[in-house]
């Protein structure tokens, strides 16, 4: 009976400290790193600059934006090549490598290095942005992330 207890007990400790990792999510047992390895076309929904929709600026860059969507290349770097500020908090980690186009894009990548906690990451996404963001949601479908960078605040949010 006791070590019934003990094990419920666990799990709703897990469960509540879970819960309050991502303002907009909760990842339960499954670490953020494994979720971005299976992104397969994540659309850019929304890229906001001190609250100012910026797509219409980024599809001027990329005209073809509608198809340009993130895929993980399953391929991890382990080496820190980028010498930025930013970018030093997350030092030693592993960095995911992926692909930001029409998936036979080679020319555009982007790279996402979680902090310790898991609840911050370096997001650089080729032509569009680079800096440390607040994680406000990531599950298999959805990637959604919030930080000031150069006095302006960014939200960038990809789904399916």
């Amino acid at each position: 009976m006791n070590k019934i207890l003990v094990f419920i007990i666990m799990i709703a400790m897990i469960i509540l400290v879970r819960c309050k990792k991502y303002p907009e999510n909760s990842l339960f047992l499954v670490p953020p790193e494994t979720i971005v390895i299976k992104w397969n076309g994540l659309k850019l929904k929304t890229f906001k600059v001190d609250g100012n929709d910026s797509i219409p600026l980024i599809k001027q860059k990329f005209s073809n934006l509608d198809n340009y969507k993130l895929y993980s290349t399953k391929r991890t770097i382990s080496s820190i090549y980028t010498v930025n500020s930013d970018y030093k908090l997350f030092e030693g980690y592993p960095e995911l490598f992926l692909i930001f186009g029409d998936k036979s894009s080679e020319g555009n990548y982007a790279t996402i290095v979680f902090s310790d906690d898991k609840k911050r990451c370096y997001f650089e996404c080729s032509g569009i942005c680079k800096g440390s963001f607040d994680i406000l949601k990531i599950t298999y479908k959805e990637f959604k992330i919030r930080g000031l960078n150069k006095n302006k605040m960014y939200e960038i949010y990809f789904s399916k």
